[in-house]
């Protein structure tokens, strides 16, 4: 049956105001977050987790964005990236992921009648992604590219150079990206081990917004699609900033 977007936007009028934000942390630990809005056709959804290149030690720098990467190579119901980004973009949404120095998130966005494919795809992609060796082995390339084209880009170069020179040898001072080195050495295992300390209910949300005309249900749905994260304890904590420098080094 075709939806008219006139009907739609109704369905997307309900009962909250225009500027509600709706927060709950649900009985596994997760914080989900509703931020209905009245007038548009469009949910976005974000799946945020303290995690990023200050959780990281050297040998394992990169870890972080590498993991970012393998969420979009296959799960056990959609075996490729392409089975993925298909089903996704038959929807015309768009999405992304981000990783930074103390988060990663992950963000789908499309109209709302593909709501309950959007919770699917995410929880999908955050549960069931397979990380195969030859996956691994394949974006390993992809990453090391990227470093390389990094040095090339002045700015970026420059901004990797100054929390460097700022910090030094601690996680606040590294280029979270990795090296050539920690790329080249990282395997299945670490991936898995950092992800089961930090993807975890306590140490991460859930964000909706836009066309959610019941927040009751939707409430109800992340719970059923993301009930497969884990509530462990998180077993990484990021590391502290330390501030050796007293004095201005140049006058």
């Amino acid at each position: 049956m075709k939806i008219s977007k006139r009907r739609r936007l109704s369905e997307c009028s309900g009962r909250y105001v225009a500027s509600q934000i709706i927060q709950k942390v649900l009985p596994s630990g997760l914080t989900v977050i509703l931020a209905p809005r009245q007038g548009t056709s469009v949910v976005s959804e974000v799946f945020v987790t303290r995690a990023g290149g200050r959780y990281e030690t050297p040998e394992m720098c990169g870890v972080s964005h590498f993991l970012e990467h393998m969420m979009s190579k296959g799960t056990k119901r959609r075996p490729t990236a392409l089975d993925i980004t298909r089903e996704f973009d038959a929807t015309g949404g768009e999405h992304n992921a981000f990783t930074s120095a103390e988060m990663m998130y992950f963000f789908l966005s499309a109209d709302a009648i593909y709501t309950e494919l959007i919770h699917d795809l995410l929880s999908d992609r955050l549960l069931c992604s397979h990380f195969s060796n030859e996956a691994i082995e394949q974006e390993k390339g992809v990453i090391i590219e990227e470093i390389r084209a990094s040095k090339d880009d002045v700015s970026a170069n420059l901004a990797a150079q100054w929390v460097k020179l700022l910090y030094g040898n601690q996680p606040a001072g590294r280029d979270f990206i990795g090296t050539e080195k920690t790329i080249k050495a990282m395997r299945r295992e670490r991936l898995l081990d950092y992800m089961e300390k930090l993807y975890v209910t306590s140490n991460s949300a859930v964000c909706l917004a836009g066309c959610i005309p019941d927040p009751d249900r939707a409430f109800a749905d992340i719970e059923k699609f993301f009930a497969g994260l884990s509530q462990a304890v998180p077993g990484l904590r990021m590391a502290p900033v330390v501030e050796r420098q007293k004095i201005p080094l140049f006058c």
